[in-house]
């Protein structure tokens, strides 16, 4: 009765895992429904970015997601966000850091930064050197702010997606998780989404030639 009775235990909980794998499973693919409706309409490629960020940290469970566009100018490479899910954690990190917001900053790009190893690699990259990335990004935070804002809050990793289009370098999908290790469907999943990014910022890019090639004929 004993080995039965555990037995019993053992399959109320692989199907208790099984129930939670399948509803993250609808979540995911309600929201890459989503993505594929805004894409296949006259959606700006800004509205459906915001909508990305905002699904993928309501929906799926993340603490923060931003997307951010590696720029260039006159003096150089520099990274922006051009899209981020509003939540309190960003709220209280533009509190900690002041100003108008770090969406509004021009963001250092560093060559020695893990967005910069992403991108060369081409490869997702987990990292839990969270006060590491954000001073590489604004690395004129003192040390007693980027401690502040690292301190007593949930986070526990960042994950950096690269993102390419047309072959050309857009940026990074940057995903803020309360867990520390990344699970293999996980990783698989982030991957698909980059995807459907990297497909919504080409399709957005061919509209705006298709437009030009109008305005000049």
């Amino acid at each position: 009765y004993l080995e039965i009775y555990e037995r019993n235990l053992e399959l109320e909980r692989e199907i208790a895992e099984r129930t939670v794998e399948l509803n993250d499973a609808n979540k995911r693919m309600f929201t890459l429904q989503h993505i594929w409706e805004m894409m296949n309409s006259s959606t700006p490629l800004e509205n459906v970015l915001e909508a990305i960020v905002n699904s993928t940290q309501g929906e799926l469970g993340y603490m923060h997601c931003a997307i951010i566009r590696k720029c260039h100018d006159e003096d150089g490479d520099y990274m922006h966000i051009v899209a981020q899910s509003h939540d309190n954690l960003i709220e209280r990190l533009n509190d900690i850091i002041g100003g108008a917001g770090i969406q509004t900053r021009r963001l250092n790009y560093s060559e020695e930064s893990v967005f910069a190893d992403t991108m060369k690699r081409r490869t997702i990259v987990q990292t839990k050197s969270i006060d590491l990335s954000l001073s590489a990004v604004l690395p004129d935070l003192s040390p007693d702010v980027v401690e502040k804002v690292v301190s007593n809050q949930p986070v526990k990793s960042v994950i950096v997606v690269p993102l390419t289009a047309q072959e050309k370098e857009f940026g990074w999908f940057c995903v803020f998780s309360a867990r520390e290790e990344l699970a293999g469907a996980e990783m698989d999943f982030l991957a698909l989404f980059a995807k459907q990014i990297e497909m919504a910022i080409t399709i957005a890019d061919l509209f705006q030639a298709v437009r030009n090639q109008a305005v000049t004929d």
